[in-house]
């Protein structure tokens, strides 16, 4: 499978990509492209899965981060308004 980031290209051609997988896919049998097709399909779903996964992880510990990044900020406040 192509690499991910390809995805997020503005200029990503999707119908040229899929045109490109079964370019590559040799056999003309047409439940062998038709297996093929599922089989990405299937793939992509998992790796969208997978990179929803991975992006709710970063923001639940991006989420547990703010209180004490927070606290952080008010102690330095503090002590920079007590030196002054």
């Amino acid at each position: 499978m192509a690499n991910v980031a390809e995805f997020g290209n503005e200029d990503f051609d999707v119908v040229g990509w899929v045109n490109k997988l079964c370019a590559q896919k040799r056999g003309s049998n047409e439940e062998t492209l038709d297996k093929f097709l599922s089989e990405m399909e299937m793939r992509l779903q998992l790796s969208a899965e997978e990179i929803e996964a991975s992006l709710h992880d970063s923001s639940n510990q991006a989420l547990r981060r703010i209180p004490f990044a927070v606290q952080e900020i008010y102690r330095l406040q503090v002590g920079r308004a007590c030196m002054l």
